[in-house]
């Protein structure tokens, strides 16, 4: 009978668990995209907002052109913030923005990506 207990309350969790899941959705908006000097990357600049706006983030991803389709994301900062990218030349990424000031906000920062370099200024 335990037993019987134990597994329909994980069914129950379970359950509301999914339909929570199911429920949460985000949108991005594109604020920038720019290819590289040769053609070969794009760098992707974008606000994303989740769940009613309870979740707030500025991302850049980077992606080969003409790959298959991977897409890295290389900067992650909680919040929205101005933001923006500059290829200095084929193979370096540089990203400005006023969000890298705050280290907390920042989930996430890549320096390199492939044979891509990424500097960043605040």
């Amino acid at each position: 009978m335990r037993i019987m207990g134990a597994l329909s309350l994980l069914l129950i969790v379970g359950l509301v668990g999914c339909d929570f899941m199911s429920h949460t959705h985000c949108d991005d908006t594109i604020l920038s995209q720019q290819k590289s000097p040769d053609g070969k990357f794009l760098a992707t600049l974008y606000h994303r907002s989740c769940a009613n706006n309870t979740g707030l983030y500025t991302f850049v991803n980077v992606q080969e052109i003409s790959g298959p389709g991977e897409t890295k994301p290389v900067l992650t900062i909680s919040g929205f913030h101005e933001i923006s990218g500059v290829w200095v030349d084929p193979n370096h990424l540089e990203i400005r923005s006023e969000g890298l000031q705050n280290q907390k906000a920042i989930l996430s920062q890549e320096t390199n990506w492939k044979t891509i370099i990424i500097s960043y200024k605040k």
